[in-house]
């Protein structure tokens, strides 16, 4: 297992490192393939729009990778504020890196990650809550583990999460990818969902210029042109003599704007994909991840292929052990003492008979 672990954090580091930014997107989705369960990547097209607006630039594994940092410092925080504050830092819930986890927690994170993302929640307060809720309420003896991080108890506690502060404590925050920012594309669908949210918030705001002022010029979330379009001049104009003249467009990434599902299409058409504008170069992603997987692993579906090759062995150690058995019924049934023989069977005779069996 240590062996699988240290492969797998290899292989990864190792496709992280290619020079291509294509060439790294194919083999990070062929490596998420042969890692996660097909239910997981069949999920991903119907959360892309569900999912905490943040991350929905991350890839699967990146966002999995990230859930499993937010589990395990939520798992210490847990700890500390119900058990030993003293033993925190020793804590290792987990591997360090997700790669170095084992296919089973792998899988339950992911699992736990997709309840989140199908709740819109941030990573952070969906461990925290789910946590709190077993520890305090549930009275667990330990913090969950990631396979009991999901459950019917999770959506109720969650109700009402993230409320209106968190929301706007988080939005355009530091770490957030830089297509987000002034100067990102108007027709991205991902940013723009992300400025409805902020256009909630100012309104919301009980000092909307100041809550304004906020997001043109401390966050640099849109540029002034955006924001008068967006809010109208009166209020852009009550923003800036609150905060100042916002700054140019931020330095952003040219990457063009792919969705979080991105490599990872369902092959039976759904809605999410039929109207996916992207959904062509996801397909040839797809067929491309394939051909990694067929040539490194054998086959484009390795997890499948590994699966039926453990239930073929399986099988096979089954039939092995009917044929042991038919084989040493015979023997006893055709031996010397078998049914029908009258003889007397002496002690030393029965010793030699068991040695045979």
């Amino acid at each position: 297992m240590q062996q699988a672990a240290l492969q797998r954090v290899a292989n990864l580091a190792a496709v992280r490192t290619r020079p291509d930014p294509t060439a790294r997107l194919v083999g990070e989705v062929a490596l998420t393939r042969s890692w996660f369960d097909q239910r997981h990547l069949d999920a991903e097209p119907h959360l892309q729009d569900l999912m905490w607006v943040q991350y929905r630039y991350m890839t699967l594994l990146q966002r999995t990778e990230l859930f499993a940092r937010e589990y395990v410092a939520a798992y210490r925080r847990a700890y500390g504020r119900h058990f030993d504050p003293i033993k925190v830092a020793m804590l290792r819930p987990l591997s360090t890196t997700l790669a170095g986890c084992s296919p089973d927690e792998i899988n339950a994170l992911a699992h736990a990650r997709a309840h989140a993302d199908a709740l819109g929640m941030p990573y952070d307060i969906y461990c925290d809550t789910v946590m709190e809720g077993h520890l305090a309420s549930d009275k667990w003896q330990r913090p969950p583990r990631p396979n009991q991080m999901y459950g019917k108890l999770a959506p109720p506690r969650l109700r009402g999460r993230p409320t209106r502060e968190e929301v706007s404590a988080r939005l355009f925050g530091d770490g957030w990818d830089s297509r987000f920012f002034a100067g990102g594309r108007s027709d991205d669908p991902i940013r723009r969902a992300a400025l409805e949210l902020m256009c909630k918030d100012v309104f919301a705001a009980p000092g909307r210029a100041q809550r304004l002022a906020t997001y043109l010029v401390e966050r640099r979330a849109l540029t002034e042109t955006e924001g008068r379009m967006l809010f109208g001049n009166d209020l852009v104009d009550e923003a800036i003599e609150f905060g100042g003249v916002p700054d140019g467009p931020v330095l952003w990434s040219s990457e063009a704007p792919t969705p979080s599902c991105y490599g990872f299409h369902k092959k039976a058409d759904s809605m999410a994909c039929q109207e996916c504008p992207v959904r062509g170069g996801c397909a040839d992603l797809v067929e491309a991840a394939g051909r990694e997987l067929a040539a490194t692993m054998g086959s484009d579906n390795p997890r499948l292929a590994r699966k039926r090759q453990q239930g073929a062995d399986r099988q096979r150690r089954h039939r092995d052990r009917r044929r042991a058995e038919n084989a040493q019924r015979k023997a006893v049934a055709h031996g010397p003492y078998a049914a029908g023989d009258r003889r007397a069977i002496g002690s030393d005779d029965l010793d030699d008979f068991l040695k045979d069996l």
